[in-house]
């Protein structure tokens, strides 16, 4: 399965805000089951998704991504008929002001206040939260009937094909690695249906990672792996952004204390020994992911994390390559295949 933009479109179009991921879930489960791996499929308590190969007495390798996205969530109605909202997760205030939002069914604007009206140096200053409020076109009272406390607003953003083979598009971080992932499965399905792989599968679409990684946190103790791989994205170069990888450079293997040294360079062996374009990406510390968590879950949890290169991420336009997703999917077949050694 090479890696196309009309598949990944798909799982663009469906919300997964962070806390009421549910019927991203339900899809996950349905595309999974779709591919007839013979997989047990399950939705936990949290709206993690567990994709788990039948056990055999080889070690239990988890492939974990995050599924869910940031949002906002309405916080209060306000007179004469507009929402105050908060966001759930790292959302880029900067991006908001003039953007098309969905509230229960109701479409409505950000508001952007004139830039005539700015005083003296406040064309300098960003919009933080406080500052946000949705016009839905309609009074209080209405607004009132129609919406509640607590509703969740969802930005309109298109999924846009760029030239040389990117995409433009919302929710890229995460909804990038699942398509990751599932493009993994397809081309493992031979070796799965055949158990000619060299360990026992666990896939883990977590929840929450938005917030706190919340849903890796009770995933990981259901699945009690041996080893696991986590998949998220990066930042890339662009302006602003300095020693970063470039789009289309390849996966990333990422380097930290945190990450097991053996599995990481198992990784790169295998992308020079198979010629997969890769980078490495050195940190002296956490790298802000699920990753960071699964290592020292259960009794402890021998952990790489791979990185897809992403530009303007947490806003509604972020950029990454298709090339770095076929270099992701070959790199994850060819450990999952040929194991460490």
């Amino acid at each position: 399965m090479v890696a196309n933009i009309n598949d990944l479109e798909k799982l663009l179009t469906v919300s997964a805000a962070c806390g009421n991921e549910i019927a991203y879930a339900q899809m996950l489960c349905q595309i999974v089951e779709d591919m007839g791996l013979g997989f047990c499929v399950s939705i936990d308590r949290m709206n993690n998704v567990i994709v788990q190969t039948e056990k055999t007495n080889k070690p239990n390798l988890m492939l974990e991504v995050h599924f869910d996205e940031i949002s906002l969530i309405v916080s209060e109605i306000v007179a004469p008929g507009f929402l105050k909202v908060k966001n759930v997760g790292g959302i880029d205030c900067r991006c908001l002001p003039a953007c098309e939002v969905i509230v229960n069914g109701l479409h409505g604007i950000i508001c952007s206040r004139p830039p005539h009206l700015f005083k003296v140096g406040e064309k300098e200053c960003f919009p933080d939260i406080d500052g946000i409020y949705v016009d839905l076109g309609l009074d209080y009272d209405s607004i009132s009937e129609k919406i509640q406390v607590g509703d969740r607003v969802h930005i309109c953003a298109g999924v846009h094909e760029l030239l040389n083979g990117r995409i433009a598009a919302k929710a890229l971080d995460n909804k990038i690695s699942v398509y990751t992932i599932l493009c993994a499965l397809n081309n493992l399905k031979d070796s799965i249906l055949s158990n000619r792989l060299a360990y026992d599968l666990t896939i883990l679409f977590a929840s929450q990672e938005e917030i706190g990684s919340r849903g890796v946190k009770t995933g990981v103790y259901q699945i009690n792996p041996d080893k696991a791989i986590c998949i998220d994205v990066t930042f890339a170069a662009q302006p602003g952004v300095k020693y970063s990888p470039e789009l289309g450079s390849g996966v990333v293997i990422e380097h930290s204390p945190f990450f097991d040294k053996k599995m990481t360079r198992n990784l790169i062996d295998l992308a020079i020994r198979h010629k997969i374009p890769y980078t490495v990406n050195v940190q002296a510390g956490a790298s802000g992911t699920d990753g960071d968590i699964v290592p020292i879950s259960c009794r402890g949890v021998s952990t790489a994390v791979l990185s897809i290169p992403q530009r303007n991420m947490h806003t509604p336009v972020e950029v990454c390559d298709m090339l770095d997703i076929e270099s992701t999917v070959r790199l994850i077949c060819a450990y999952v295949r040929e194991g460490a050694y």
